[in-house]
């Protein structure tokens, strides 16, 4: 047990280090980097749609891969 002898209540009391709250300027850079991953995104699947057969052997997808992949939402990862 810890003593508190000679303390006083308010000086025992066990103090929470303030609330860390993200800045303005961290929420935008966040929102940015994520709006920009978004977009992306969208043109790679739309690339990964118009390959044909041969470069999507290439990198070892199938077509039915391809199309899955490239219907995803942008916002999906």
């Amino acid at each position: 047990m810890i003593s508190t002898d000679g303390l006083t209540s308010a000086d025992a009391t066990i103090r929470r280090p303030p609330a860390i709250t993200p800045s303005a300027a961290a929420i935008a850079r966040a929102a940015t980097t994520t709006i920009l991953s978004w977009g992306d995104r969208r043109r790679q699947r739309h690339a990964l749609a118009e390959l044909d057969d041969h470069l999507l052997r290439d990198i070892g997808l199938t077509r039915h891969q391809a199309r899955t992949e490239a219907l995803k939402p942008f916002w999906c990862g």
